[in-house]
């Protein structure tokens, strides 16, 4: 679930991002009809985590989403999977570009907030084309999931560290949770978009169309 919200800022100009349909996005004002499966599907199979930075193997952002469905319950399991799906229009910023940036910011603030809005804006018109029920933001259950789909991306995250990533000192939010225990094997591009879309049926949604 998301919680769904309409902005008042009119002031944003139209910003267009041209997916591999040909399709235009307007990043600024997105709306449920410009999501297009096969083109989120296209952009996230070729997208690294961790900024390609997994020695001697690739591992996508989709298979990240594929691997948030398969842990998450029954009835977290469509959030799960779209999650990071806006990704496929604002790419894998890792925690650190994210700082680098925001230590040249004059106001470091306004960075993180700019991308929030711009992420939550996305998400709500991924979640809504997706068919995933509005939550209401004031009540308990939208906080608790909320906090599972976090705890499952921290984990997640702590695994992906621990079977992929050459670290000498893990960083706490990773070091400070316990990974899954199954090892993940890296399944490429070819196999990550086979294993999307099937992700993507099971939720009832039409991966090629």
């Amino acid at each position: 679930m998301t919680a769904h919200f309409q902005t008042t800022d009119t002031r944003r100009p139209d910003i267009f991002f041209t997916m591999a349909s040909g399709r235009l996005v307007n990043l600024t004002h997105p709306m449920p009809e410009d999501i297009h499966w096969p083109d989120l599907i296209e952009n996230l199979v070729k997208l690294p985590r961790f900024g390609g930075a997994t020695y001697g193997v690739t591992y996508t952002v989709a298979q990240h989403c594929c691997l948030m469905y398969d842990h998450a319950d029954t009835d977290l399991k469509p959030a799960a999977l779209v999650k990071n799906f806006h990704k496929a229009f604002l790419g894998e910023l890792t925690w650190s570009a994210e700082a680098t940036l925001q230590a040249y910011a004059a106001h470091p603030t306004d960075l993180a907030e700019a991308r929030e809005l711009a992420r939550d804006e996305l998400d709500d018109a991924i979640f809504r084309a997706a068919g995933i029920p509005e939550a209401d933001e004031s009540t308990g259950a939208y906080a608790e999931e909320r906090t599972a789909l976090n705890h499952l991306s921290r984990k997640l995250q702590a695994t992906e560290a621990r079977d992929l990533m050459r670290v000498e000192v893990l960083p706490p939010i990773w070091s400070n949770t316990k990974p899954f225990p199954r090892t993940i094997r890296p399944w490429g591009q070819d196999k990550a978009r086979e294993e999307l879309e099937n992700r993507l049926g099971h939720i009832g949604l039409n991966p090629r169309g």
